[in-house]
């Protein structure tokens, strides 16, 4: 059984009315105890807990977030809930011993609930409960930025940041032990960082907790050996002269070409003077017999 407080009213709870300007409205019921801190999943269940071994008659729950106190809901030990506040329709369930069950939590939710219990003794007390609702945690909630820094000795140092968005979030590294490793609140940097090691951070809140891997690929730009100097330049050497040797060729193609069209127009011009001479020397030679003919036919006429 819980010690009632001999004091006429809950210092705690009147602070807060008078915190909500409700002077008049000051609760004069002794304290059932300690506040009691509850906390529950967006979108799951939270129970607001009666830990009384004396028998209860009724509670009356009230909500004291906003403008003014809000009584929405009263229980009995195995009845129903008696919902007095619409938006709740749906959403509370009365547990056997007079406890209160909310469901599909919302942000809306949280804040300072108080219980006011009336036992069959007709003793009163008022029992304060401070409920916080999270989010279930994953690892795409996590953000981890990174920083390569090489030096000219290919000394790698990697700094890597965590970041999270959330209330009541704590943040850790593995490998944290490693030599090398140096931890300022929740950035990671490594010295003289290997290849073959990741680093994880995990975030934590009260219901949840999620991991995110980060794997930092360490590559050192290495110069090339002597020997490999000499076959690159060996390499470039022959695609030069290759390259020289495939345009002198084409150079002397095209010269070759280009004179043998002129050779072939000059054979082709000669050849159409000579048609043309010989065609004229016959055309005289078939005039000249035509005259000769015509004058034999004279002199055969005239004797």
């Amino acid at each position: 059984m819980w010690n009632f407080t001999l004091r006429c009213c809950s210092p705690e709870l009147s602070a807060i009315y008078r915190i909500l300007g409700h002077e008049h409205d000051i609760s004069c019921n002794t304290a059932c105890g300690l506040r009691i801190n509850v906390t529950g999943a967006k979108g799951g269940r939270a129970t607001l807990p009666v830990k009384f071994l004396e028998q209860i008659k009724e509670i009356t729950w009230i909500i004291l977030n906003g403008d003014k106190p809000n009584d929405f809901a009263t229980t009995k030990p195995n009845e129903p809930v008696d919902i007095q506040d619409n938006q709740y329709e749906g959403r509370l369930r009365s547990e056997t011993d007079a406890s209160l069950t909310l469901t599909y939590l919302t942000n809306q939710d949280q804040g300072i609930y108080s219980a006011n219990i009336h036992l069959r003794s007709n003793q009163i007390c008022d029992q304060l409960y401070h409920l916080q609702v999270y989010r279930n945690l994953s690892s795409e909630d996590i953000l981890i930025h990174p920083n390569v820094i090489h030096n000219e000795t290919c000394n790698v140092t990697v700094t890597l940041s965590c970041a999270v968005i959330g209330s009541d979030v704590t943040l850790s590294w593995n490998n944290t032990n490693s030599p090398g490793t140096e931890v300022t609140n929740h950035t990671l940097r490594v010295y003289n960082a290997s290849s073959d090691v990741t680093y994880s951070c995990t975030a934590r809140n009260p219901i949840s907790e999620a991991s995110r891997t980060a794997h930092i690929p360490v590559t050192c730009p290495t110069a090339p050996t002597t020997g490999n100097l000499a076959l690159a330049w060996l390499i470039a050497l022959v695609l030069i002269v290759a390259t020289v040797i495939v345009v002198v060729a084409v150079c002397c193609l095209c010269k070759r070409k280009k004179k043998g069209r002129k050779n072939m127009k000059s054979d082709l011009d000669e050849s159409g003077q000579q048609k043309l001479e010989m065609t004229c020397y016959i055309q005289m030679t078939r005039i000249k017999m035509t005259i000769s003919e015509s004058m034999m036919m004279n002199d055969l006429t005239l004797n």
